[in-house]
C-alpha cells in the first residue's frame, strides 16, 4: 500500500493511500502550543489598539482583530473537540 502524506509547514494534515483521504487527528500538544501562541498574537494586538485608542466595538470592528480572535476562537474549539474525544475513547 502506497501512502502519501501531506504536509503545511512540516505539519502532516492529510494522508493518501491508493483508495482515499482521510484528515489526520490533531494531538493536544499541538493545538495547545498553537493556542498559547495565538493568545499572545491576541493580547499583542488588542495592546496595540489600546494605545492607539480603540476600544469596545470599535476594536470588534477592526480587520486584523478579528481574524486573529477567529482562529483564537477555532482553536479553542479544536481543543474542547479533543478533549471530548479523549474522554470518548478512554
Amino acid at each position: 500500500m502506497d501512502v502519501q502524506i501531506l504536509s503545511r509547514r512540516g505539519i502532516p494534515f492529510l494522508v493518501h493511500n491508493n483508495s482515499n483521504w482521510c484528515v489526520m487527528l490533531k494531538d493536544r500538544s499541538r493545538i495547545e502550543r498553537q493556542l498559547t501562541f495565538s493568545q499572545q498574537q491576541l493580547s499583542t494586538i488588542e495592546a496595540k489598539l489600546a494605545t492607539d485608542g480603540v476600544t469596545g466595538k470599535a476594536q470588534k470592528k477592526n480587520p486584523v482583530w478579528r481574524k486573529v480572535s477567529a482562529e483564537h476562537r477555532q482553536l479553542k474549539r479544536r481543543l474542547y473537540a479533543v478533549a471530548a474525544l479523549e474522554t470518548r475513547e478512554a
